[in-house]
């Protein structure tokens, strides 16, 4: 019985390879992770037909968790012109994935886009933008504070609470370490307290006591 099992399934796969041949679509290795992204890199087509029999390889490591597989479907499902084919919905789904997977520029995107998108979206990117914040780069971080500046005034003060704790969460199943900068989020005067903050907490340097005494300075 294993034995016809198992010739049976060898049948099939024979059927299927030599259909793939006869239709010009001969089986292809599976790339390295840095070739395939960089397969989707050309923009002029010359690969196209490579990346024609490498977007299943693509989406599933994008469906695995990869950060960057993820970004690059939102961009590819962006474009007119990508083998995947234009798709809002998709490439939007693909950024909030990559956000999600610790991708910081899809963090900021976000941000960007939040203003031209619905309601709870809006509140969402402040969540992004809070975790770019913590785990960007310092161009970054700086990028992702002054998109939250702008967002706040139009955030009620107990929603921006909510987004500061989804942010939190986010970073505590990481393993990272909630920034002393947070605690002027939620509070009705961001800006005169990130101002004062930032002061202090560069005076106090890593002295923790006197930082923390900067956090408690300005708890309302």
């Amino acid at each position: 019985m294993l034995a016809n099992l198992k010739t049976l399934l060898m049948s099939v796969l024979a059927v299927v390879f030599l259909s793939q041949v006869a239709w010009g679509q001969t089986p292809t290795a599976l790339l390295p992770k840095n070739e395939l992204l960089s397969l989707y890199q050309d923009e002029d087509g010359i690969e196209r037909e490579v990346q024609q029999l490498h977007k299943g390889q693509l989406l599933d490591l994008a469906k695995g968790g990869d950060a960057e597989a993820r970004f690059l479907l939102h961009s590819l499902y962006g474009s007119e012109n990508s083998v995947f084919g234009f798709d809002g919905g998709k490439s939007e789904h693909w950024l909030h994935a990559a956000a999600e997977a610790g991708h910081v520029e899809a963090m900021l995107l976000t941000g960007l886009y939040a203003f031209t998108s619905s309601k709870e979206n809006f509140f969402n990117a402040q969540k992004w933008l809070l975790v770019a914040s913590a785990i960007g780069n310092e161009e970054q971080a700086v990028r992702a504070n002054q998109n939250l500046n702008n967002m706040l005034v139009f955030t009620p003060l107990e929603r921006q609470k909510e987004i500061r704790a989804g942010a939190a969460q986010w970073l505590t199943q990481r393993g990272s370490k909630i920034p002393d900068l947070w605690a002027c989020y939620g509070r009705d005067n961001f800006s005169e307290c990130w101002v004062g903050l930032i002061n202090c907490l560069t005076a106090a340097g890593s002295n923790e006591a006197m930082r923390a005494v900067c956090i408690h300075e300005i708890q309302p």
